[in-house]
Formats: C-alpha cells, structure tokens, sequence
C-alpha cells in the first residue's frame, strides 16, 4: 500500500493522492475481510442487524423498548 501511495503522489497532489489511498485501502479491505470471513458485507450492515444491537427488551413492561 505504501508503494501505492507514493506512486500516487508522483501523479496526482497531495490531497488527491491521500483519498486515492484512502479509497484503496477500504476496498481492499472490504474484500479481504470478504474473503477470510466468507460472507458478504451487506449481511453486517443490514438494518435487522443493527437494530439487534441498538435496541434491547425493557425490563418495565412486555413490549415495550428502549435504546441502549
């Protein structure tokens, strides 16, 4: 990546160079966690997911909720 980066900022400014970087590594890590964990990324930022860990029972009443 650092490779990668410097031949970046041969081509491109500084700014330009940095969010090129940037870029690339959130997508090679995107893929790489995609390939040692074997599932896809939508299935840990899907609502229901996030729901189940923003939201717990309320112990008050029985079907009440309350955020954490």
């Amino acid at each position: 990546m650092w490779g990668c980066y410097v031949n970046s900022l041969k081509a491109l400014s500084s700014l330009q160079a940095t969010v090129t970087n940037f870029a690339a590594n959130f997508i090679s890590s995107g893929f790489s966690m995609m390939k040692q964990f074997k599932f896809m990324v939508e299935a840990v930022i899907h609502p229901a997911f996030a729901r189940y860990i923003l939201i717990s029972p309320s112990h008050s009443r029985g079907r009440t909720f309350k955020l954490l």
